[in-house]
Protein backbone atom coordinates (compact mmCIF):
# COMPACT_ATOMS: atom_id res chain seq x y z
CA UNK A 1 0.00 0.00 0.00
CA UNK A 2 1.74 3.38 -0.93
CA UNK A 3 1.93 6.04 1.86
CA UNK A 4 -1.07 8.05 -0.34
CA UNK A 5 -3.00 5.52 -0.03
CA UNK A 6 -2.38 5.01 3.68
CA UNK A 7 -2.80 8.61 4.45
CA UNK A 8 -6.42 8.73 2.73
CA UNK A 9 -7.33 5.41 4.75
CA UNK A 10 -6.01 7.17 8.34
CA UNK A 11 -8.64 10.71 6.95
CA UNK A 12 -11.27 8.49 6.55
CA UNK A 13 -11.33 6.80 9.93
CA UNK A 14 -10.74 9.69 11.34
CA UNK A 15 -13.83 11.17 9.46
CA UNK A 16 -15.85 8.33 10.19
CA UNK A 17 -14.35 8.70 14.29
CA UNK A 18 -15.53 12.25 14.57
CA UNK A 19 -19.00 10.96 12.64
CA UNK A 20 -19.74 8.56 15.37
CA UNK A 21 -18.50 10.87 18.23
CA UNK A 22 -20.80 13.94 18.55
CA UNK A 23 -20.06 16.83 21.11
CA UNK A 24 -21.73 20.03 22.05
CA UNK A 25 -20.17 23.08 23.19
CA UNK A 26 -22.20 26.00 24.89
CA UNK A 27 -20.76 28.94 26.41
CA UNK A 28 -23.01 31.57 28.66
CA UNK A 29 -22.44 35.20 28.70
CA UNK A 30 -23.84 37.69 31.50
CA UNK A 31 -26.80 39.64 29.49
CA UNK A 32 -26.15 42.29 27.14
CA UNK A 33 -27.43 44.42 24.53
CA UNK A 34 -25.38 46.05 21.63
CA UNK A 35 -23.41 48.52 23.95
CA UNK A 36 -19.52 49.56 22.38
CA UNK A 37 -17.77 49.96 25.36
CA UNK A 38 -19.35 46.52 27.38
CA UNK A 39 -16.46 43.92 27.51
CA UNK A 40 -18.52 40.97 26.70
CA UNK A 41 -16.68 37.62 28.48
CA UNK A 42 -18.17 34.08 28.93
CA UNK A 43 -18.02 32.53 32.69
CA UNK A 44 -19.91 29.19 31.88
CA UNK A 45 -19.38 26.58 29.17
CA UNK A 46 -20.63 23.40 29.02
CA UNK A 47 -19.47 20.48 27.02
CA UNK A 48 -21.93 17.87 26.14
CA UNK A 49 -21.87 14.45 24.11
CA UNK A 50 -23.79 10.88 25.44
CA UNK A 51 -20.42 9.55 25.11
CA UNK A 52 -18.76 11.12 28.27
CA UNK A 53 -19.83 12.77 31.57
CA UNK A 54 -20.80 16.30 31.00
CA UNK A 55 -18.14 19.12 31.20
CA UNK A 56 -19.23 22.49 33.19
CA UNK A 57 -16.48 25.13 33.63
CA UNK A 58 -17.69 27.99 35.45
CA UNK A 59 -14.46 30.82 35.26
CA UNK A 60 -14.76 34.26 35.65
CA UNK A 61 -11.17 34.87 34.34
CA UNK A 62 -11.23 35.47 30.32
CA UNK A 63 -7.65 33.13 29.98
CA UNK A 64 -7.82 31.04 32.64
CA UNK A 65 -11.97 29.76 31.27
CA UNK A 66 -9.95 29.53 27.41
CA UNK A 67 -7.37 27.55 29.19
CA UNK A 68 -10.11 25.04 30.90
CA UNK A 69 -12.21 24.96 27.39
CA UNK A 70 -9.30 24.02 25.37
CA UNK A 71 -8.10 21.59 28.40
CA UNK A 72 -11.26 19.71 28.67
CA UNK A 73 -11.66 19.88 24.49
CA UNK A 74 -8.14 18.28 24.27
CA UNK A 75 -8.82 14.97 26.75
CA UNK A 76 -12.17 13.90 25.29
CA UNK A 77 -10.97 10.20 24.03
CA UNK A 78 -10.73 9.26 19.93
CA UNK A 79 -11.45 12.24 17.80
CA UNK A 80 -14.75 14.13 18.48
CA UNK A 81 -16.88 16.70 16.04
CA UNK A 82 -17.94 19.47 18.01
CA UNK A 83 -21.06 21.83 17.44
CA UNK A 84 -21.37 24.76 18.75
CA UNK A 85 -24.83 26.99 17.27
CA UNK A 86 -23.18 30.17 15.99
CA UNK A 87 -19.78 29.48 17.32
CA UNK A 88 -18.15 30.63 14.63
CA UNK A 89 -19.20 34.42 15.31
CA UNK A 90 -19.70 33.76 19.19
CA UNK A 91 -18.09 30.86 21.04
CA UNK A 92 -15.17 30.00 18.93
CA UNK A 93 -13.93 33.42 19.38
CA UNK A 94 -13.14 33.16 22.57
CA UNK A 95 -10.72 30.00 21.84
CA UNK A 96 -9.36 31.64 18.41
CA UNK A 97 -5.97 31.67 19.61
CA UNK A 98 -6.33 27.98 20.79
CA UNK A 99 -6.76 26.71 17.99
CA UNK A 100 -4.37 25.21 15.20
CA UNK A 101 -4.49 24.11 12.00
CA UNK A 102 -6.44 24.77 9.32
CA UNK A 103 -9.65 27.09 10.01
CA UNK A 104 -12.68 27.29 7.51
CA UNK A 105 -14.59 30.80 7.09
CA UNK A 106 -17.84 31.61 5.78
CA UNK A 107 -18.13 35.07 5.32
CA UNK A 108 -16.33 36.37 8.73
CA UNK A 109 -17.79 33.42 10.98
CA UNK A 110 -15.60 30.65 11.55
CA UNK A 111 -17.16 27.75 9.75
CA UNK A 112 -14.74 24.76 11.07
CA UNK A 113 -11.51 24.63 13.20
CA UNK A 114 -9.68 22.58 15.10
CA UNK A 115 -8.47 22.15 18.89
CA UNK A 116 -6.43 19.30 19.15
CA UNK A 117 -7.66 16.11 17.64
CA UNK A 118 -11.19 17.51 17.51
CA UNK A 119 -12.92 19.12 15.14
CA UNK A 120 -15.09 22.24 16.04
CA UNK A 121 -17.98 23.41 13.55
CA UNK A 122 -20.98 25.73 13.58
CA UNK A 123 -23.98 24.37 13.68
CA UNK A 124 -25.67 27.49 12.40
CA UNK A 125 -24.99 26.26 8.88
CA UNK A 126 -27.30 23.01 9.11
CA UNK A 127 -29.86 25.13 11.13
CA UNK A 128 -29.51 29.00 9.97
CA UNK A 129 -31.79 30.07 12.65
CA UNK A 130 -32.00 31.09 16.24
CA UNK A 131 -32.48 27.99 18.44
CA UNK A 132 -35.20 29.06 20.45
CA UNK A 133 -37.33 29.13 16.86
CA UNK A 134 -36.61 25.60 16.33
CA UNK A 135 -37.39 23.45 19.23
CA UNK A 136 -35.61 24.69 21.91
CA UNK A 137 -36.98 24.43 25.51
CA UNK A 138 -36.93 28.02 27.09
CA UNK A 139 -35.35 27.79 30.98
CA UNK A 140 -34.74 30.61 33.20
CA UNK A 141 -31.01 31.30 33.53
CA UNK A 142 -30.80 33.56 36.56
Amino acid sequence: MSAVERKRRQRGKAQRERAENIAILDMETDPFDAVEEMIIRPFLAVLYSDKFDTVVIWEENEDVFAEKVTAAIEKLPGKFTIYAHNGGRFDFLFLLHKMRGPVAFKGRGIMQAYIGAHELRDSFHIIPERLANWQKEKFDYE
